[in-house]
């Protein structure tokens, strides 16, 4: 789809399958099964969403989803499909690997992640070679020194061979990449989690990351188990949806297996309610 000056495209990466008591925290599972129903392992499916943004200069991809080089042990576990299917989109709008300018990722957990490398000849090799690689910086040190409730959630072995290719851009706090393209941190998820707004000739697209999941996680007492400041991601989803809503902002989800992206109003009692709009290549 068009956004004022700028080509953005959704690309499915993979799925994969995860507790929901992970995902929607203290949230009872009577609720949250109504918006997001469980299989018979009380998992529910999400699925790795990347955006790619032509802006007629630069190709700029957000997020990498699992990719192909996470251990097979935790493709079991997730249930993750094979091969990804990044490379494959790509190649349907006439890109491969080497055409990525610029790569923001919304933090480095390895559903976000993994596909930032490959393997080759037993090593892992960084998949976009010619790409800026945008990250917190904050986030960059927990990923490389993470505590013992997140060291699961890092690879560091596959995160190295940025720093090592020198591709890596660490900025702090909200920063712009590029003409039209900014990254915000909010915490919340992570200590260095960032969202990516998207502005162009009037029109302002925001990408979540894991700030707001999937459309389940709208509703503001609707937080991820695994979000290390629940807190901060309530307070800062609130103050995103609220602007996103009175500036027409489109709002994209990274892991929602139906809805790319929407509109978002207030409905009966305030409650946020989305237009879907498609924006599959």
């Amino acid at each position: 789809m068009q956004l004022g000056e700028f080509d953005l495209y959704s690309l499915h990466e993979n799925t994969f399958w995860i507790d929901g008591g992970a995902m929607f925290g203290v949230i009872p599972r009577v609720l949250w099964k109504t918006l997001t129903p469980p299989d018979d392992q009380n998992r529910v499916e999400l699925r790795a969403n990347l955006l790619l943004v032509r802006t007629g200069q630069k190709n700029i991809l957000v997020e990498t989803g699992l990719g192909d080089a996470i251990p097979a042990k935790w493709k079991a576990n997730y249930g993750v499909k094979e091969p990804s299917g990044a490379m494959a989109q790509l190649r349907q709008l006439g890109l491969g690997p080497d055409d990525i300018d610029v790569l923001i990722l919304t933090h480095l957990h390895f559903d976000h992640s993994g596909g930032c490398v490959r393997r080759q000849d037993g090593a892992f090799v960084p998949t976009f070679p010619g790409a800026q690689h945008v990250i917190q910086e904050r986030e960059w040190q927990d990923a490389l020194n993470p505590d013992a409730r997140s060291r699961a959630s890092y690879f560091k072995e596959m995160l190295l061979p940025l720093s090592e290719q020198g591709l890596l851009r660490l900025v702090d706090g909200p920063t712009e990449i590029a003409p039209g393209i900014q990254v915000v941190s909010t915490g919340g998820h992570t200590r260095g989690h960032q969202v990516v707004l998207i502005s162009s000739a009037g029109k302002t697209a925001l990408f979540c990351g894991d700030l707001i999941p999937t459309t389940s996680h709208l509703r503001t007492a609707y937080v991820a188990g695994v979000d290390l400041f629940p807190l901060e991601t309530m307070r800062k989803k609130k103050e995103m949806i609220q602007q996103a809503i009175e500036q027409g902002w489109l709002v994209f989800f990274g892991h929602d297996t139906q809805v790319d992206a929407g509109y978002l109003s207030r409905g009966e009692k305030g409650r946020v309610q989305l237009e879907p709009c498609s924006t599959v290549p």
